[in-house]
């Protein structure tokens, strides 16, 4: 029985990007994974799935019950609540929208079994305001609402991106149960070893076109895929604006940042727990631990983004927090990406521009560029292979393509301190790499001290000798267990 079905259909956005030519029928109980690199139009298969992009020409018959999780939804759904509440009464009097508010909304139920809740770890968090939840725990409460939803056909864009690895077996092993029930699931995908075993086709997408589609074997062995997944970037013997590294600036004892005794709560919530921990120029950390544990918000501690800095015991970069310093003291130390920061990218300005800002701290360009800031900006993209974009609007860009050129934009002042939040996230294969290069690259030849937060194992870094890793704390919260590398 056909679900949808789509014959020679160009489908485009308001801003230009375009499917073309789209051929393909999904029936009832299929599964279909959609790959292609970064920009080849996989997340606008996903809109098309879900009846969100204008059709131009050709036939369609969409699914007539359908639901689509994106980072996009995540984004929209964080920025409609802050929108929506002001944050000084809600944080006192009302809670705002909660985790089980966001489920019930969004699968159209009022009485939720409490289960599925159970399942994905999130019973604790189920009444906290979304606005204090990670990017991670967001995304499962979605899950959680798709689940239940019971739609006809269900599109996953990127369904692991940003799960810790327990909540990455639970969301797999659920997918396959949706699977095995007769729903028809699309699942949009950069890393080929997330395709489930129970997928039985996949699609790639080159240039906005289906290349190939068919069974699953027959294409994971064919030569496209080989092709168009086994290229891969050289790094020069030099990155650009080597004269820019800087002289990090550290306290009495030598130390960039150092903490004692951090906590963090909200109301009775205990995030960060008796944090002690030191920061040494050229001590790199990679940083692990499950979702909602408080990893982005040690890192918005040490960025100058978090107010309960202030009361806390807490120096940065040679200055105690809360004794004259500016939060512009700190950015010009810090380089980050994090998905925070991409969903909060949403000013004007072309790739090139958004690149540049990196010089200036800022969300934008608001000043003239130099002519060496625009030199060593093109060259960093040459880098990438995204000089022919230079010019593009950095929001018709792809969520891969942005998050190239955030990593790009955090890189190019040569920080004291490159602080990288997932920095692979929503990157296909060929830019995962190539990122994994770069960010080593840097850690080897010094002057630069990486933190790297992953929940991916198998996307180590050498240069990376030191671990973190959020563990609960005894009275509540989490706290730091510190190691070397194994």
């Amino acid at each position: 029985m056909s679900i949808c079905k789509y014959e020679s259909v160009t489908a485009h956005t308001n801003t230009g990007q375009e499917l073309r030519n789209i051929t393909i029928e999904l029936n009832r109980g299929e599964s279909l994974a959609v790959l292609g690199t970064n920009g080849s139009g996989k997340s606008l298969m996903g809109k098309l799935f879900a009846g969100e992009l204008p059709i131009v020409a050709g036939t369609a018959s969409p699914a007539k019950r359908s639901i689509l999780l994106s980072f996009e939804r995540i984004a929209a759904i964080i920025e409609e609540d802050f929108i929506e509440a002001d944050i000084t009464e809600a944080t006192i009097l009302n809670p705002g929208l909660t985790a089980l508010d966001l489920i019930k909304r969004e699968s159209g139920m009022s009485d939720i079994s409490p289960e599925l809740i159970e399942r994905f770890n999130l019973t604790a968090k189920q009444h906290t305001a979304i606005r204090h939840l990670s990017t991670g725990e967001i995304a499962k409460s979605l899950l959680i609402a798709a689940l239940l939803a019971e739609p006809d056909l269900l599109i996953l864009d990127e369904p692991y991106d940003g799960l810790d690895v327990e909540s990455r077996s639970l969301a797999a092993a659920a997918i396959d149960s949706v699977i095995d029930h007769g729903t028809a699931v699309v699942l949009i995908l950069n890393r080929i070893e997330e395709i489930p075993s129970k997928c039985n086709r996949i699609a790639i997408l080159d240039h906005a076109e289906i290349i190939l589609c068919g069974e699953r074997d027959q294409i994971l062995h064919s030569e496209t895929m080989h092709r168009l997944f086994d290229l891969h970037h050289l790094l020069p013997d030099t990155l650009p604006g080597e004269s820019r590294k800087q002289e990090p600036k550290t306290d009495s004892e030598g130390r960039l940042v150092s903490f004692r005794n951090v906590t963090v709560q909200y109301g009775d919530s205990i995030v960060l727990n008796g944090i002690n921990w030191d920061l040494i120029p050229g001590e790199h950390w990679q940083i692990s631990g499950p979702n909602g544990c408080g990893k982005s918000t040690l890192l918005s501690l040490i960025s100058g983004d978090h107010q309960q800095a202030y009361c806390n015991d807490i120096t940065l970069f040679g200055t105690k927090r809360g004794s004259g310093e500016t939060v512009w003291d700190i950015k010009q130390q810090v380089g980050i990406v994090s998905a925070l920061l991409q969903r909060d990218y949403r000013v004007g300005g072309s790739l090139l521009s958004a690149v540049i800002s990196g010089f200036h701290d800022s969300i934008g360009l608001y000043v003239k560029s130099s002519p060496k800031e625009e030199r060593e900006a093109h060259q960093w993209l040459a880098i990438a292979g995204m000089q022919k974009q230079a010019n593009l609007p950095f929001r018709r860009l792809s969520y891969g393509e942005q998050r190239m050129a955030l990593i790009l934009r955090a890189m190019v002042k040569r920080p004291a301190v490159l602080v990288l939040d997932e920095p692979c996230l929503g990157l296909d294969p060929i830019n995962r790499q190539l990122v994994l290069n770069l960010v080593n690259y840097i850690g080897k030849t010094g002057g630069t001290t990486i933190l790297y937060v992953t929940h991916h194992d198998e996307d180590r870094i050498e240069s990376i000798h030191k671990r973190i890793r959020f563990i609960p704390a005894v009275s509540g919260g989490f706290t730091l267990a510190l190691s070397d590398q194994k």
